[in-house]
């Protein structure tokens, strides 16, 4: 699991936003990764400005981790 927040991580890095968006969707797969999969489709849709996208992954991760200050 760790290699698929290491394999988004490095494609954002590199500016291949498909790539970063293909492995964080992955994430969501696997409950240990699923909330840090929804932070990092949630800023890429905040960088492309799709609000409503946004508020859809961020109304998710509410569900998942309600206290979570972001």
């Amino acid at each position: 699991p760790l290699a698929l927040l290491l394999a988004a991580q490095s494609a954002q890095l590199q500016g291949d936003e498909k790539e970063a968006e293909k492995q964080y969707a992955a994430m969501l797969k696997t409950p240990e990764l699923e909330f840090l999969g929804l932070r990092g489709l949630y800023m890429g849709a905040m960088r492309r400005d799709d609000r409503p996208r946004a508020l859809e992954i961020a109304t998710r991760a509410f569900a998942l981790r309600p206290k979570a200050p972001w």
